[in-house]
């Protein structure tokens, strides 16, 4: 598996280190893999991932430990291990997702546990646990997706208490709570119960279902916005504050998916296509490569006004709670950020130049030219590293986070960020 470090908030089990002790130094995350092994498709141009047989042996990337069993273990990173595409965070739970469609998710996984005889939703789990084999045969079993989602998750998305997977870039399905409508499951659904349910289905809102994919998919604590290829913007959750848009403000909570990019007489409600959208606790912004963004919901914290930052393409554009920051690809000294400041969330002055940002609830984590880790805002559960301020701060400085990291040819190469999580992706050097 790859090899991922966490530290911060961890009381359920959410940063996947095999206990519930917040901690302030990076520890490995475990996981727990289903044993899994490739196929040939009947047409024989297609490669799989099936259930594997008892007598099976591992594949070339060391996976593999007999008929659907699991194994909890920090392997050793290899060229063949999975690439980590995207970790999504909520109050109380993680989600890993890799470039190969595989899921796994540490903390209050929101998930009825994946054996057959257990009918109540499971406990925490302090190892991420490979839940991909559940949410995709859950989702054929209830609906129609199996076949036109390729038995593929291609992205996830969380809030507090709910998770999201999209199935072959049309499919969303969710599991979870939420009393704030962003299950979108319908007037007064704020439970699943344990179970994975489908909650939007690109097939259901264009006739061009199968032009058409989900490009992208965040949540933040309790609203949830999804675009499309097409053009067109969804959404659903909480709105009393105008995040998903004025028209829906007196609503207070969208129970179901919202075209939220259209207006009342069908005209469109942004100045032009988003290709980025990023989301506060509660604002959205959507973002387009030279334009400055476009800000719905409480904009208070930038004082009244948007952001006013511009990004170009390939910039990496991130949100916490209440600010905004956007790192220039072509100028890793430039971190643009906005928002508020009360717990240090926007950088120091003295920050070195990055290569890769990401905000969590209220603070920020960054990789270095170098590959050093540092983090700076508000840190009390160990997310911002050791030395704090008397209110559990790290302002107007940061601080550099070591990694217990023995393999020289081991390097940080990414980051994520969570609510007081902070996540550290490491792949092999010069590979």
């Amino acid at each position: 598996m790859p090899v991922v470090y966490a530290f911060g908030s961890n009381g359920s089990g959410q940063l996947g280190i095999g206990h519930t002790r917040d901690v302030v130094r990076p520890e490995r995350c475990l996981f727990s893999f289903q044993q899994q092994r490739r196929r040939q498709s009947r047409s024989g141009d297609r490669t799989k991932l099936s259930e594997s047989d008892p007598d099976s042996r591992p594949d070339s990337d060391g996976i593999g430990h007999g008929d659907g069993s699991s194994n909890s273990e920090a392997l050793p990173v290899t060229a063949q291990a999975p690439i980590v595409k995207k970790i999504v965070a909520g109050g109380n739970h993680s989600l890993v997702l890799t470039t190969d469609g595989r899921l796994f998710v540490a903390g209050k996984s929101g998930l009825t546990s994946d054996d057959p005889g257990a009918g109540r939703e499971s406990t925490s789990n302090a190892v991420f646990e490979e839940v991909t084999r559940h949410i995709l045969s859950s989702s054929a079993a209830s609906s129609d997706t199996g076949g036109r989602c390729n038995g593929v998750i291609t992205d996830v998305a969380a809030t507090w208490d709910a998770s999201f997977a999209v199935l072959g870039s049309k499919i969303i399905v969710g599991w979870g709570t939420g009393t704030k409508g962003e299950l979108g499951l319908g007037p007064k659904m704020t439970s699943t119960g344990g179970q994975v349910r489908k909650i939007f289905d690109v097939g259901s809102v264009t006739s061009r279902s199968e032009a058409v994919d989900i490009i992208d998919i965040v949540g933040s604590l309790a609203h949830v916005v999804v675009l499309l290829a097409s053009g067109e913007v969804y959404g659903w959750g909480s709105c009393r504050k105008g995040q998903l848009g004025e028209q829906f403000k007196a609503e207070k909570i969208l129970w179901s998916p919202r075209n939220i990019g259209l207006g009342i007489h069908g005209e469109n409600l942004l100045p032009w296509v988003p290709e980025k959208v990023v989301l506060g606790r509660e604002y959205t912004v959507f973002i387009k490569a030279g334009k400055e963004p476009a800000t719905w919901g409480d904009t208070r914290v930038f004082d009244g006004r948007g952001p006013g930052l511009i990004s170009q393409a390939d910039d990496v554009v991130t949100s916490g709670w209440s600010s905004i920051h956007i790192l220039s690809r072509a100028r890793p000294d430039q971190l643009q950020s906005a928002g508020r400041n009360n717990h240090g969330q926007l950088p120091p002055s003295t920050l070195p130049a990055v290569k890769n940002v990401a905000a969590g609830s209220e603070h920020c984590v960054a990789l270095t030219m170098d590959n050093q880790v540092i983090a700076w805002g508000w840190g009390e559960h160990g997310n911002c590293g050791e030395t704090l301020d008397n209110r559990g701060n790290v302002i107007d400085r940061y601080n550099l986070i070591p990694l217990p990291t023995p393999d020289e040819d081991i390097v940080a190469e990414n980051v994520a960020a969570g609510c007081a999580t902070s996540f550290v992706v490491c792949g092999m050097k010069d590979g």
